[in-house]
């Protein structure tokens, strides 16, 4: 996995049971660029938080505890073209929607969110 310069952060907003902060998915997709299409799926605990490469410190590696840094940057403006076409995806009656998460945005408690590279080459269909 290559490491990105910027990462777009967004939101999936939907009624969700209690949980601690943990990882929920991960996609690994080694078509096209290494390292653009990757992304992670994470329900956030019951506390908000500042999305910012403080506060979301994922890392990978071959050492453990792993050492090199995914989220050491954050897109400032997100991306909210991106995400207004992911809303378009979303079929009628769908019970949630991507919001455009800022650098430094405020993340809800029991949200699920979503790391992933500004520029994916291969974009994942959401629309299911």
């Amino acid at each position: 996995m290559i490491k990105p310069k910027l990462l777009t952060v967004f939101l999936c907003l939907f009624a969700a049971p209690l949980f601690g902060q943990t990882i929920k998915s991960v996609m690994i997709n080694s078509c096209n660029s290494e390292g653009l299409n990757e992304y992670i799926v994470i329900k956030n605990g019951p506390s908000s938080f500042s999305a910012n490469s403080g506060s979301i410190d994922l890392r990978y590696g071959t050492t453990s505890p792993a050492s090199t840094t995914y989220t050491d940057t954050f897109q400032d403006n997100g991306d909210s073209n991106y995400i207004v076409g992911l809303n378009q995806k979303l079929s009628m009656g769908c019970d949630f929607q991507f919001i455009n998460a800022k650098n430094n945005s405020i993340l809800p408690a029991d949200a699920y969110f979503i790391v992933m590279h500004q520029s994916p080459d291969d974009t994942a269909d959401f629309s299911a």
